[in-house]
């Protein structure tokens, strides 16, 4: 028999994973120095590159980061349970999330950037998890009686805009076999299909309101607290 306590375990632990993951991202910025006689403004006018690659890099991979915890997040708060294949999935998903801050440590010591095969081991990485949250929404769409009971029927985002990461990934990835410093301009296509996404996702979830606010009818009339007066 699956707890309360052992659901709120699993959410806990993957939230903790998420905030280690993130913080990792930080650590090759903790070696970039300051020459003597000069600001930390300077990081971004060296000569090499270097360290503008590393702040980059670690921009991009928290913004990543912070994505799919948000779509974790989302995708969770349906759950009110949870069975072996459930935690499963989120194992693999958290795998990806601890293994991200590698790939991004080597980011900033290529030129460019994403060659060396630096690029498509970090598009990968990227294109795993968010398969993986795809994996969970269809999980839940699977299997209901996990859910919250008033959320089992609520409409969700069709099953290609889940993908959609999942393929812009795999796309940019091929791209950068051959031409790996346009790989990293099409990197800037990540925001556009996460607003895309969040777009459809909050349209989703506003239909569903206000689908549910009709079928509940007019609002019933508070009534005054006991020991109340007019």
């Amino acid at each position: 028999m699956r707890t309360e306590r052992g659901f709120d375990r699993l959410v806990n632990f993957s939230d903790a994973v998420v905030a280690i993951a993130i913080t990792l991202l930080v650590l090759p910025l903790v070696d970039l120095e300051i020459p003597e006689g000069h600001s930390a403004w300077d990081l971004f006018a060296d000569s090499d590159g270097r360290a503008q690659s590393e702040i980059l890099a670690f921009i991009l991979s928290f913004y990543v980061i912070a994505q799919l915890w948000l779509g974790h997040h989302r995708i969770f708060e349906d759950f009110r349970s949870y069975d072996s294949g459930l935690a499963r999935l989120n194992l693999l998903w958290l795998v990806s999330i601890v293994f991200l801050p590698f790939p991004t440590s080597m980011l900033g010591e290529e030129d460019p950037a994403f060659s060396n095969g630096v690029g498509v081991l970090y598009l990968l990485n990227l294109a795993l998890a968010s398969a993986s949250l795809a994996l969970l929404t269809q999980y839940a769409e699977r299997h209901p009686q996990l859910l919250d009971p008033r959320l089992r029927d609520r409409p969700r985002v069709p099953w290609y805009w889940e993908w959609a990461f999942v393929g812009y990934f795999l796309a940019v990835a091929v791209v950068c076999l051959f031409a790996p410093a346009v790989a990293i301009w099409l990197m800037i296509g990540v925001l556009v299909v996460g607003v895309s996404q969040g777009r459809m996702t909050s349209r989703v979830r506003r239909q569903s309101d206000n689908d549910a606010a009709a079928a509940a009818g007019p609002a019933a009339v508070d009534e005054p607290p006991p020991g109340a007066t007019a």
